[in-house]
C-alpha cells in the first residue's frame, strides 16, 4: 500500500479531536501558539522541539493531554526587552493591579456594612412584561 502526500494543516484539522483549532485569515495554521519560550511548554514538546529545524514536524508526541504532532515554523533567539520598550506595560499592569486591590477592598467593606437583599418578586414582574 503506497501513502500519498498530503499537507500538515489539512490533516491536522481533519483528524484532531481538538476544539480549538483556529484558521488564520484562511490559512490553516492548527493552534498556532505564536512565539513562546521553550521553558514555559511541557516537557514532551520541548525535548521534541529541542533539535527541531524551522520547517520540521515531529514524531507523534504523547502527553497526559492526549497525542500530539508538532511543526516547527519558526525559531527566533529569545532576548530581554530594554526597559523603554516595556515600561509603559509595567505601568499598566501595576497599576490595574493597584486599582483590583482598591475594588476588593471596598466591596469587602461595603459588604461588612450593608446588608444587600435580592428582590426575585421585582425581577418576574420585569421578565413578563
Amino acid at each position: 500500500m503506497k501513502s500519498k502526500k498530503v499537507k500538515f494543516p489539512t490533516v491536522a484539522e481533519s483528524d484532531s479531536e481538538d476544539n480549538d483549532i483556529e484558521l488564520i485569515e484562511g490559512d490553516p495554521q492548527i493552534d498556532d501558539l505564536g512565539y513562546i519560550p521553550v521553558n514555559t511548554l511541557p516537557e514532551e514538546f520541548e525535548t521534541a522541539l529541542q533539535d527541531l529545524k524551522a520547517g520540521g514536524v515531529t514524531e507523534i508526541l504523547h502527553t497526559s493531554q492526549g497525542y500530539h504532532i508538532l511543526k516547527l515554523i519558526d525559531k527566533v533567539e529569545g532576548r530581554v526587552p530594554p526597559l523603554s520598550e516595556v515600561l509603559e506595560k509595567i505601568n499598566l499592569r501595576l497599576r490595574e493591579k493597584k486599582e483590583k486591590q482598591y475594588y476588593r477592598k471596598f466591596m469587602a467593606d461595603y459588604n461588612k456594612k450593608n446588608k444587600i437583599t435580592i428582590k426575585e418578586e421585582y425581577f418576574e414582574k420585569k421578565d413578563s412584561e
